[in-house]
């Protein structure tokens, strides 16, 4: 997000708003996927995520596009002002819940947002290939095993394991998606 903002409106100074959409009650992983947004934001351009009015957190209900869409019209209708718009959700479904609101209030136009979502499901490949989607944080749930086992046999061993093993994330944008995700 923090590079398109720059490529797209040529830095923090020109956002509007950024609104990270988040479910009522999250877990660690989701909760650090969300406010990894917020926080990468504000190591790229100098401020404080938890200060800067203009980021807004929103809960938009347990992925379900109809909550999001209704938490994303509650938003907008806070910021009335805002045209360019960064919005990133906990996943897909509720992602096209906030583009719909967006598109309802006759807020969308491409030079003036981006949508980064978290997953990037089948859902979320739809909406980078139809270019309602910038891009997508892919969390490669199918190279889990690769870190898993290694874990699994040093405990089962007595060996030490790392606190956390992260599995590499891919950014998946519509001039990838079909290495990472081939059309069927």
């Amino acid at each position: 997000m923090a590079k398109l903002i720059r490529e797209k409106w040529g830095g923090w100074e020109s956002v509007d708003l950024v609104v990270i959409m988040k479910v009522p009650f999250e877990s660690e992983h989701i909760m650090l996927r969300t406010e990894g947004v917020a926080d990468a934001l504000a190591e790229e351009f100098g401020f404080d995520a938890k200060a800067d009015l203009k980021i807004v957190r929103a809960v938009d209900g347990m992925g379900q596009p109809d909550q999001a869409k209704a938490a994303m019209e509650k938003v907008l209708a806070a910021h009335p002002e805002a045209a360019r718009i960064a919005l990133t959700s906990h996943e897909e479904a509720s992602m096209a819940g906030c583009i719909a609101a967006l598109k309802a209030a006759g807020r969308w136009d491409p030079d003036r947002k981006i949508v980064v979502t978290l997953g990037v499901d089948q859902v979320g490949q739809a909406l980078i290939r139809d270019g309602s989607s910038d891009a997508g944080i892919a969390f490669m749930p199918e190279y889990y095993g690769e870190c898993v086992v290694p874990v699994v046999v040093a405990l089962l061993t007595g060996n030490p394991v790392p606190p956390m093993v992260f599995v590499q994330n891919e950014v998946i944008t519509r001039a990838n998606i079909d290495r990472w995700f081939p059309k069927p």
